[in-house]
């Protein structure tokens, strides 16, 4: 019998997913959280940019699944901020 593909998941898994996520939000910001932050022209203009390193980087090999996922939970509470979120903040 063929074993699941380890990218589907299922209702439990994304709400672990989820947790892990917001966790790694709530450290990105935290870390961040004295530093001023960029306005939202300034975040969208360097985008591209910090998309690009973060693809290289992948690609060379050089992060592990846990440095790529904190970096993009650094890149997620940075357009929570410069964006403007006006929702309720999870971390």
């Amino acid at each position: 019998m063929e074993e699941p593909a380890s990218y589907r998941t299922d209702h439990v898994q994304t709400r672990a997913l989820s947790i892990a996520t917001e966790d790694l939000i709530a450290q990105a910001h935290a870390r961040h959280g004295g530093l001023s932050h960029e306005s939202r022209e300034q975040w969208l203009q360097r985008l591209p940019e910090r998309l690009r390193a973060l693809c290289d980087l992948v690609l060379g090999g050089t992060m592990s699944a846990e440095e790529i996922a904190y970096a993009l939970a650094v890149l997620i509470d940075g357009s929570e901020h410069a964006l403007g979120d006006a929702g309720p903040r999870r971390h």
